[in-house]
C-alpha cells in the first residue's frame, strides 16, 4: 500500500551535467585571469621621450597579486569540490566570495586608472582588460553555480 506518491528517480551524478560544465568554465576563467598577470597592465607610448615603456608585470602589483591569489584559490576549490551537499555548498559559497573580492579589486583599479610611468600618464594594456573580463565571467559563473533557493509553501 502506498499512501504518498513516489519520488521521481534522482540523477546519480551529484553535480548534474550543467554543474560539471560550470566548474570547468570557472576554472578556465581563473586560469585566463592568472595568465594575464604575467604581462604588464599599464604602458606609456611616448616614443620621443623614452619609446614604449611598460610598467611592472601585473603579478608584482597589488591588484595583480590579488587577482592571482583569489583566482588560484578559486580554481583549487572548484577542482577539489566534494560530493556531499554540505561540501558543495561551502565550496561554491567560498568561490563566489573570492570572485567577488577579485572583481571589487579589479573594478577599483579600473576606476583609479593606471597612474603614471616615468611622470607620463599611462594607459591600461589589453592584458588588463582581458583579466577584467576573465574575472567578471568567473564571478558570473560562480554565481550560476550557487544552488537555487526553492520556495517552501506553508500549505493549507
Amino acid at each position: 500500500m502506498q499512501f504518498l506518491p513516489g519520488q521521481p528517480p534522482r540523477d546519480p551524478r551529484p553535480h548534474g551535467p550543467r554543474r560539471h560544465g560550470l566548474r570547468r568554465a570557472l576554472v578556465a576563467c581563473c586560469i585566463a585571469a592568472v595568465a594575464t598577470t604575467a604581462f604588464p597592465w599599464s604602458f606609456v607610448e611616448a616614443s620621443r621621450l623614452f619609446g614604449d615603456v611598460a610598467g611592472p608585470i601585473a603579478a608584482r602589483t597589488n591588484p595583480g597579486f590579488t587577482c592571482v591569489t583569489t583566482c588560484l584559490l578559486t580554481a583549487l576549490l572548484a577542482i577539489s569540490e566534494g560530493r556531499s551537499a554540505s561540501s558543495r555548498e561551502a565550496v561554491r559559497s567560498a568561490c563566489l566570495v573570492l570572485m567577488c573580492a577579485a572583481a571589487i579589486v579589479m573594478f577599483a583599479h579600473l576606476a583609479a586608472g593606471p597612474d603614471a610611468l616615468r611622470g607620463v600618464e599611462a594607459r591600461h594594456t589589453t592584458w588588463f582588460f582581458a583579466a577584467s573580463v576573465a574575472v567578471a565571467l568567473g564571478l558570473f559563473v560562480a554565481r550560476l553555480r550557487m544552488p537555487q533557493k526553492r520556495a517552501v509553501s506553508g500549505g493549507a
